[in-house]
């Protein structure tokens, strides 16, 4: 949710000078999924006291720049196992013989 908010806040007051295509690229980054470290991290960002909507934008782009997070891509599926491609299968018999 604190990505998400804070996705929303850029996108709603974005700092002014700072580039259309970085803020869309940081709005991305935020959207990726992060751990709790780097959401700590930007928890304390977005709780600044005293700050007007712009600046506190500036706050979040520059942490965000800071921490150097990246717009998530995802990789790409794994093509199907083709027949031709099993060159071993393991075979595993138990037996109650001999316990």
């Amino acid at each position: 949710p604190l990505f998400h908010q804070l996705a929303e806040h850029l996108g709603q007051y974005p700092p002014s000078n700072v580039l259309q295509s970085d803020i869309d690229r940081t709005i991305d980054a935020l959207q990726a999924p992060w751990g709790m470290r780097i959401e700590n991290g930007l928890r304390a960002t977005f709780k600044t006291p005293t700050v007007t909507p712009y600046e506190l934008s500036t706050l979040i782009y520059e942490k965000v720049t800071e921490l150097g997070l990246e717009p998530f891509i995802s990789p790409d599926p794994v093509p199907p196992i083709e027949k031709e491609e099993v060159s071993l299968v393991c075979w595993l018999a138990v037996s109650t013989e001999g316990a």
